[in-house]
């Protein structure tokens, strides 16, 4: 649920692009009024392809093996959830001092995957269930 005190039609999209559940006025946030709950379906594949690319930035290096075609096929995120496989991804490549690569994106899935409770499967994770940490 968002609360705030203004919003307009771009930070509504963005809110949605988050996976927010909820959008209410602050003015408007009475018990009454939460009852009203609107529901922002995942983005589709291509949304999620161009979620991955602007998560990943244009100035963070990127190994040629990225497969972000895949990762927005494959994993059903919203774009919060993107952004925060993206930005754990990054810290990986930074710690071995290399471009992000398909390797960090999987483990940085994974890890959201775990904090989201969700199972990793291998119809989901497909040719890089090997690239799965114990």
């Amino acid at each position: 649920m968002l609360v705030t005190t203004q919003i307009d039609e771009q930070q509504l999209v963005n809110a949605a692009e988050c996976g927010f559940v909820g959008v209410v006025r602050r003015a408007e946030a009475t018990p009454e009024r939460l009852v009203q709950v609107i529901d922002f379906p995942l983005p589709d594949a291509d949304h999620r392809r161009l979620l991955w690319d602007r998560s990943l930035g244009t100035v963070l290096p990127r190994s040629t093996d990225l497969d972000l075609d895949f990762c927005a096929e494959s994993f059903e995120l919203a774009g919060g959830n993107i952004r925060s496989v993206a930005v754990t991804a990054a810290y990986l490549a930074a710690e071995s001092g290399s471009p992000v690569t398909m390797p960090d994106l999987i483990h940085a899935l994974q890890r959201e995957y775990q904090k989201l409770g969700r199972l990793t499967l291998a119809s989901e994770f497909g040719p890089y269930m090997p690239l799965l940490r114990d």
